[in-house]
């Protein structure tokens, strides 16, 4: 089991976490980008479908400001 703690949902049963505009250190915020990848898979890591929002600490959720790997770019 794999729950998420910010939705308190399954990952493993392959669902999107909810949505929810993500807030950068300046105060600007941006909306979370789709997982849309050519394939269609579900996320490798979060296993949010195709079209769905990644489970926050995701390692392949991209930022929406640099388009960077969300969790390592530097933007948060």
């Amino acid at each position: 089991m794999a729950i998420c703690d910010y939705c308190d949902k399954e990952m493993t049963k392959h669902v999107s976490c909810e949505e929810d505009p993500i807030v950068f250190p300046d105060g600007t915020t941006r909306k979370q980008i789709k997982w849309e990848p050519s394939d269609g898979e579900d996320c490798h890591d979060c296993g949010t479908p195709y079209g769905g929002f990644h489970h926050p600490g995701c390692d392949t959720e991209k930022c929406p400001r640099c388009g960077s790997q969300l969790i390592s770019c530097g933007c948060l």
